[in-house]
């Protein structure tokens, strides 16, 4: 958990950091996401980045997140202490962007990297897996501006963090909401 915590705390300084080179209509966003997969497990997270509007209706922009539950059952085997680290570009398309409320619909695209350990069958040892596959999610929202420089949102959508054809593949996904507060840079 440790290790999640730095890595957030990192990408915020990058992120901040970035701020000279992004100057109008630009804005920082933090959220809080959870995740409940097809096979009933919880994964809470945290994810940030950082968006630049482009035209009247789109937002484009680069984050990344970390997701974490200590237990998940999948494919009969038991894996503990997973840990997913998506890195991706979203896209948003704002439906009101001069209005208080704004609903859009939301994109993500990028690959995860993933972190647990394993074991085959109940009674045998467990071994360390590191994994990456591609990461992708749509869902809709609402976000409050106040026209002051923080806005917060609320987004509900489809996640899955190692999506492929492959059957026997640890790639937890299923319903998604998102809690989160945007900080405009201009």
């Amino acid at each position: 958990m440790r290790s999640v915590f730095l890595m957030c705390l990192l990408l915020l300084c990058c992120i901040f950091s970035l701020h000279a080179q992004y100057k109008p209509a630009c804005y920082i966003e933090v959220n809080i996401d959870d995740l409940y997969s097809t096979h009933s497990t919880h994964f809470p997270g945290l994810s940030a980045g950082i968006n630049r509007k482009v035209g009247k209706v789109w937002d484009l922009g680069i984050s990344a997140g970390a997701a974490y539950t200590p237990s998940h059952p999948d494919n009969g085997w038991e894996i503990k202490h997973l840990l997913l680290i998506p890195v991706y570009v979203n896209q948003y398309l704002n439906f009101s962007r001069e209005k208080r409320i704004n609903p859009f619909l939301h994109l993500e695209e990028g690959i995860t990297l993933s972190n647990y350990n394993r074991s085959d069958a109940v009674g045998t040892p467990f071994y360390h897996v590191r994994e990456a596959g591609f990461y992708g999610y749509f869902g809709a929202g609402i976000c409050s501006d106040n026209r002051k420089k923080i806005g917060c949102k609320m987004e509900a959508g489809l996640k899955g963090y190692k999506l492929s054809f492959n059957n026997l593949d640890i790639n937890p996904h299923g319903f998604a909401m998102s809690l989160g507060l945007r900080y405009r840079l201009s």
